[in-house]
């Protein structure tokens, strides 16, 4: 048995170390194969505590994890944790990840390329305990393994930090400590045993647990299916422990609730506003830190499922535009005094990202000058929309003209063609703007701004005295008389 032991941790450490990694092959059920006459006893009292920090900037999630082995019996040599994804999830990009092990990063992405894409999670590792090492292991498992007798989890011992990294959204992941079958004395009448059977044997001896790691998103976000899970996962992390019962807690469950409910009754607005008040009440009601005295309603694993998958479903909430009766104002003037007299249609549209949201024509406006200090004022009103958009988007207002045109298509009296019209804003004179109301607000001013080279939209008012100024380029009712463009300006959607 000694010898078939000694084979058998070989097999082991390949399965924690990267240099095998890209080797080995298993059969799913021989994973779990018991194989009793062995005597290895059942790994237990292992647990694990887990917190996630989420860098805002580069979308991508830092995991961190601590080993508590509070059993009398067998050292932890193995840790392991489910990163498989499948069709209904979207692809998750890996750009930005790295292995602290250098080394390990060849052999990893091998070993997924032969899992497959879409097949997992992509993730990257930070931080190990020394003496461990890491890497991927079919079928789709992030694993840290030791072979030395001193950096294992021993009985009643600590091991950290294990620290992985992934732009996946975190959620309750099947968790697998390894049990260390050296802690275990070889019966020397066992001369040979197959060392494979004594692999499935340890593989029917480890502890399997439930953790935080690393879920792809789903590729067709429903939004109350979205909130319903935010649901099940707060359920499930109170048979874990990780919520318990207070005021605070009846609190986050009230504002999920709301938050399903007005989503289901489209009122989009309001539940972007009860989203990041369920968050608020989430962070304020969780622990930061691994260690969470028991008198916290929540620990760090519920904080990291409950609130950052809130800020995902608020962050794809469409966002209300809500446009009003007045009309849009835009200051206009000619480009070339010898046009004196053309009369010009003028378009007003409001986009999201490339979509069309609502627009407004004026026909046949007359009395426009080559003298910037007679610039006319023309308002534009809106036709009534419904559409929305989500947050992230580009909200677009794009301004147009044509040679004049009565409302059966025929000409208005004045010249052919024109060099151009020009629009005049960004001055406190010429304060051209629209008001709308985004994101379930108010409707509100947002003024056309030049900030550099960038023709952008916000609510602040211009402050200079000088205006700046956008031309058309040239018009012509004879060649079909087109639709040109004055000029775009754009702003994110918050």
């Amino acid at each position: 048995m000694q010898q078939a032991l000694r084979m058998a941790r070989s097999a082991a450490v390949g399965l924690c170390l990267v240099a095998v990694f890209s080797v080995l092959r298993f059969d799913s059920a021989g994973i779990y194969a018991a194989e009793p006459d062995f005597g290895i006893p059942k790994l237990s009292g292992g647990r694990v505590d887990a917190r996630v920090t989420l860098d805002a900037t580069s979308g991508i999630s830092t995991f961190e994890y601590r080993l508590l082995h509070t059993g009398s019996q067998l050292r932890i040599k193995g840790f392991s944790i489910d990163v498989s994804s499948n069709t209904a999830q979207e692809v998750v990009s890996g750009d930005g990840l790295s292995f602290v092990d250098p080394s390990a990063r060849a052999a990893t992405e091998l070993n997924l390329s032969r899992i497959g894409i879409g097949g997992f999670v992509p993730v990257g590792v930070t931080g190990q305990p020394a003496g461990w090492g890491t890497g991927i292991r079919p079928p789709a498992d992030l694993m840290w393994g030791t072979i030395k007798e001193t950096a294992g989890g021993l009985p009643g011992g600590t091991v950290a930090p294990f620290t992985a990294t992934s732009r996946g959204l975190p959620g309750i992941r099947r968790a697998t400590l390894d049990p260390d079958v050296f802690d275990l004395t070889p019966n020397p009448d066992e001369e040979s045993v197959d060392p494979v059977a004594v692999m499935d044997a340890i593989k029917a001896a480890s502890q399997e647990l439930r953790t935080l790691g690393p879920v792809a998103p789903p590729k067709n976000l429903d939004l109350v299916a979205f909130a319903d899970y935010i649901a099940s996962l707060r359920s499930e992390a109170a048979t874990l422990g990780w919520v318990r019962s207070g005021a605070n807690v009846s609190n986050v469950d009230s504002l999920l609730g709301q938050v399903r409910s007005q989503l289901a009754s489209g009122a989009f607005g309001p539940a972007r506003t009860t989203a990041n008040a369920f968050i608020s009440a989430v962070e304020s009601a969780s622990c930061v830190e691994l260690d969470c005295p028991l008198d916290r309603p929540m620990t760090a694993e519920a904080r990291a499922l409950l609130a950052v998958n809130m800020a995902f479903l608020h962050d794809h909430i469409p966002v209300s535009v809500a446009l009003e009766t007045a009309p849009a104002h835009v200051w206009l003037g000619l480009k070339n005094s010898d046009d004196q007299g053309t009369q010009f249609d003028v378009r007003a549209a409001l986009y999201a990202n490339d979509s069309l949201v609502t627009d407004g024509i004026v026909l046949c406006v007359t009395g426009i000058t080559r003298n910037a200090a007679n610039a006319k004022d023309v308002a534009i009103a809106f036709g009534q929309s419904t559409a929305s958009v989500a947050s992230s988007d580009t909200l677009v207002f794009r301004l147009s003209t044509r040679i004049g045109t009565n409302p059966d298509g025929t000409k208005c009296a004045g010249h052919n063609n024109a060099v151009g019209l020009r629009l005049y804003y960004d001055a406190v004179s010429r304060p051209s703007r629209f008001r709308a109301g985004v994101g379930g607000g108010a409707p509100v001013s947002h003024f056309l701004h030049l900030n550099g080279t960038s023709f952008t939209l916000d609510t602040s008012a211009p402050t200079a005295s000088q205006a700046k100024q956008k031309d058309s380029t040239g018009l012509n009712f004879a060649a079909g008389n087109v639709w040109v463009e004055v000029g775009t300006w754009s702003l994110v959607v918050p």
